[in-house]
């Protein structure tokens, strides 16, 4: 009879294959996983950087690249444009003796015709009577055309520390006119408190517009 093998003599099925069946599939597990999540990381990064213009992706709100706002820069040597003087400055006074006239302007004349003494009275309020100065001024018109008065300011300082004389209305103020016609001449009347022992200098400021030079009459009143 041939040579039949006993199940007791039977070779053993060699495991090993099995152990390296089940390593190769749980690395393939592992890799398809890793690579799952890989791609959801990649998906959301890229998300999250679409979802704001000009964002980077830090989940942070960012500034359109389109609407920042961006700042020349300064070229080296380069100077900043100053902005120039909206007005030009204002003439020097002109001082004149007190009953000598001064031009306010070409053809445009003035001039102190009076100085008197007088007691004040005050009725407005802030006015004080007492011993006062009214300064009769004269201004003559020849510069061909109407001349606008409106903006004309008298003031009145006496002492040797020029203190302001304080403006009455009494007796007898009058003031210049709003306008002056070419060929004519007008007097305003204005009175001024002034101690009668503070009458050795005195100045009366005669301004007729910011355009043209304030005038100041100055010297010796009467008492």
């Amino acid at each position: 009879m041939g040579d039949v093998s006993s199940p007791g003599t039977r070779k053993p099925v060699a495991r090993w294959w099995l152990i390296a069946l089940v390593v190769v599939v749980l690395l393939g597990a592992a890799w398809l996983t890793a690579s799952l999540v890989g791609t959801g990381s990649d998906a959301g990064a890229n998300a999250s950087t679409e979802s704001v213009p000009g964002g980077q992706g830090s989940g942070s709100e960012q500034v359109p690249d389109e609407i920042a706002m961006t700042f020349p820069e300064k070229t080296p040597g380069q100077t900043v444009p100053e902005v120039a003087a909206s007005a030009s400055p204002a003439p020097k006074p002109v001082v004149v003796k007190l009953d000598k006239p001064a031009q306010l302007a070409e053809d445009l004349t003035v001039r102190v015709v009076d100085v008197e003494s007088v007691e004040g009275v005050g009725r407005g309020p802030g006015e004080i009577s007492g011993p006062a100065l009214r300064f009769s001024i004269e201004v003559t018109n020849s510069t061909g055309e109407r001349v606008d008065l409106t903006s004309t300011v008298v003031n009145a300082y006496y002492g040797s520390d020029n203190t302001p004389a304080s403006p009455l209305a009494e007796p007898g103020g009058e003031p210049l006119p709003a306008t002056l016609d070419d060929g004519d001449s007008v007097v305003g009347v204005f009175v001024f408190s002034v101690p009668t022992d503070q009458r050795e200098q005195v100045s009366v400021e005669f301004s007729y517009s910011v355009q043209t030079p304030t005038v100041i009459f100055e010297g010796p009143a009467s008492s």
